[in-house]
């Protein structure tokens, strides 16, 4: 989760200063999506769709996931 709180964060930060960067960080972030833990941890019924689904809003250009995301999991995080 370390992870994505970082790449999260970036994105949030760099979406509307930094277009290259922000890309970057979105596809850092999507990128749990191919990482084994997320599919042997992460439900495949509940809680997958709701992952898949914040990057895809995400893409789209909707922070409101992603700034959930960071906000409920990634309080004790340093930036």
């Amino acid at each position: 989760m370390v992870w994505n709180c970082v790449w999260g964060k970036a994105w949030l930060d760099a979406r509307d200063s930094d277009p290259a960067a922000a890309e970057h960080a979105l596809t850092m972030y999507a990128a749990i999506l191919e990482r084994p833990e997320f599919k042997q941890h992460f439900d495949p019924e509940s809680a997958q769709p709701v992952v898949r689904g914040i990057i895809e809003d995400a893409r789209l250009g909707d922070p409101s996931g992603v700034q959930q995301d960071v906000s409920v999991n990634c309080s004790d995080q340093d930036s």
